[in-house]
């Protein structure tokens, strides 16, 4: 994900009604942020519940104790939290994001794209929603309207590895197998350490398409690479196929 969690640390974050908020409410949200960010999460929950009670419409103290609870994998309080931040709030993208996300994690795929497309809707350019919208509808097999989402956010930025590796394997899904080869290849370059990366490569290179004098030297140095990276079934890979 593309440093997602830390673009969501909640530092100079904006208060939502402030002529409105108790001043003690303003104090109590600070302190959650505070309690966040050093991962004293129970401790955070604790402080947004006290801003909550001081002012049960500050968006900002709901929106983040559902976030915390995203962090203790409380998915369904998270939701709940999400919903009654959106009843106050319901333009706010980054809620609408937040609680498609946690649906992906909660493995509720057509939730989670309903929530996704509000989010991008609301704000077209937040490639974060259209990533996970895009691994949503990889999950549900729509391989096809999960290429154009990565598609669209390697648009933005061409480096972005977990969406090139989004991008590898649906073309190994469609039997694409040199564009599925290229992207590895490309994330590779980016990534020195994507044991997934030489595994897959090696892999494909050995078994599929077997191109070039020194096809089985590359391939058989992958899944070496990959080996020593702790890639899961690198090593019988690699004695299946290099080993003869």
């Amino acid at each position: 994900m593309k440093g997602f969690i830390s673009a969501l640390l909640l530092i100079g974050f904006s208060i939502y009604g402030q002529s409105t908020n108790k001043d003690q409410s303003k104090i109590e949200l600070e302190n959650c942020a505070n309690a966040y960010n050093a991962k004293q999460f129970k401790q955070a929950i604790q402080y947004c519940d006290e801003a909550i009670k001081l002012d049960p419409n500050n968006v900002n103290a709901i929106d983040i104790r559902g976030w915390i609870k995203v962090n203790l994998y409380q998915y369904n309080d998270a939701i709940k939290d999400f919903d009654l931040a959106l009843s106050l709030d319901p333009s706010n993208y980054q809620i609408h994001f937040k609680k498609g996300y946690t649906y992906f994690y909660l493995k509720e795929y057509e939730k989670a794209i309903s929530s996704l497309d509000e989010a991008i809707k609301l704000k077209p350019n937040y490639i974060n929603s259209t990533f996970y919208r895009g691994k949503s509808f990889h999950k549900l097999n729509l391989l096809n309207k999960a290429q154009n989402d990565f598609e669209s956010c390697l648009k933005i930025d061409p480096n972005w590895v977990e969406a090139l590796v989004e991008t590898a394997v649906i073309f190994s899904k469609n039997k694409e197998f040199k564009k599925a080869n290229e992207t590895f290849t490309q994330i590779i370059s980016l990534d020195s350490q994507n044991a997934f990366s030489f595994y897959n490569r090696g892999v494909i290179l050995l078994t599929i398409l077997k191109e070039g004098e020194d096809y089985e030297t590359k391939g058989c140095s992958d899944l070496k690479i990959a080996t020593e990276l702790g890639y899961p079934n690198a090593s019988n890979a690699y004695q299946q196929l290099c080993s003869i």
